[in-house]
């Protein structure tokens, strides 16, 4: 059972927090404030105490450049992990290992990051939060491409399923959340993959969904726009409404409804209005 320290008892909220870390596998402090709505400067010197207690380690990104400032992570340990188990909620199923998180962190902590906007929009009943999933076996799927008169295997993993109801319609969007290290060459041909496996009706064979989306999460202007570009050059020089883009900024657990403002860019030739991810 998490027994309070008798000389520094526990505030109530810390339970929270651990279901929370259990749920997401590392966080910061400032993205577990905002999931639980405590300040930021009341969160972080408890959760570096339950560090020094060995209940929480910390990870720190390797990918600095692309790190928000302060961006070092939390995550449970064994005894962490044993205190969820006391109380009877569910745990991740191993340790998360410093060695071997730490470099794709960066890229963990954005896609964590959309995961409590969306539950945060859900309970203020911005939308309808339906399913959030990244488990690779559950959300994986794979199209071939003719290239040069042969077919090419195009896996497509993209770090999440997201399904949502709003204004009574069910969308799901798959979430690629990028960090400017795949090339280009690559993108394209994972716009043109997604395109095909679209045409193909792969969206209602693999996951039953009838209205769906690929929005790609970019961590600047130019990125993003060289995104969008290519997701048109892979549909024809036409592009496709398929494709969504928002910038990295749009996605802020500290201001969730960032994500529903008129900031999202469709990968359309032509069309160049930024517009809300789901409309007002």
């Amino acid at each position: 059972m998490l027994q309070a320290n008798l000389f520094a008892p526990r505030p109530p909220w810390v339970a929270g927090a651990l279901e929370l870390l259990a749920r997401h596998r590392f966080l910061t402090a400032r993205q577990l404030a905002a999931a639980l709505g405590r300040a930021e400067p009341e969160v972080a010197p408890v959760a570096e105490a339950l560090v020094g207690e060995g209940v929480l380690q910390t990870l720190a990104p390797t990918t600095l450049s692309l790190a928000k400032p302060g961006s070092r992570a939390f995550a449970l340990t064994r005894a962490g992990l044993a205190c969820i188990a006391a109380e009877g909620n569910p745990s991740p199923s191993r340790m998360v290992r410093p060695l071997t998180s730490s470099f794709t962190l960066a890229h963990e902590l954005l896609v964590n990051e959309l995961a409590l906007v969306v539950r945060l929009l859900d309970a203020r009943g911005a939308l309808r939060l339906l399913l959030w999933e990244t488990r690779r076996e559950r959300i994986a799927d794979v199209t071939h491409l003719a290239e040069r008169g042969r077919a090419v295997r195009v896996p497509l993993v993209a770090d999440a399923l997201l399904v949502v109801e709003h204004q009574g319609q069910r969308q799901g969007l798959l979430i690629e959340i990028d960090m400017a290290t795949v090339s280009a060459k690559s993108m394209r041909r994972k716009f043109a993959g997604y395109h095909a496996w679209w045409s193909e009706g792969g969206p209602a064979r693999r996951f039953g969904l009838t209205a769906s989306r690929v929005l790609t999460v970019a961590p600047a202007v130019k990125r993003l726009e060289r995104l969008r570009a290519l997701s048109i050059e892979a549909v024809d020089a036409r592009g496709s409404g398929l494709f969504w883009f928002l910038p990295h900024e749009a996605v802020d657990v500290v201001a969730p409804e960032r994500l529903l403002a008129a900031v999202a860019r469709v990968g359309k030739a032509g069309d160049e209005s930024p517009r809300p991810l789901f409309p007002p």
